[in-house]
């Protein structure tokens, strides 16, 4: 059985319509990927940042209260001389 060459061109027509929409929806699916990829990329380095930034203050704290003689620390608690 064959169709006629009206039905015939009409289904190439409705397939080619939707093989368009497929490979438009597929290219902003990509670009979509494309962006989401750079910033997960981005926000990685930024956690790495962040992280050698927390390491680093780490360090330097525990240097201070390391160099830090614990009555020379001012609490703010002390008694004026005149008690």
């Amino acid at each position: 059985m064959t169709l006629p060459e009206d039905a015939h061109e009409q289904l190439v027509d409705q397939l080619t319509e939707q093989l368009i929409h497929l490979q438009t929806q597929a290219t902003y699916q990509e670009d979509t990927i494309q962006t989401l990829n750079d910033m997960v990329a981005k926000q990685q380095q930024d956690i790495m940042d962040i992280q050698k930034k927390m390491d680093n203050l780490v360090e330097e704290l525990k240097l201070v209260l390391q160099s830090a003689d614990s009555s020379s620390i001012n609490t703010g608690f002390e008694k004026p001389p005149h008690y």
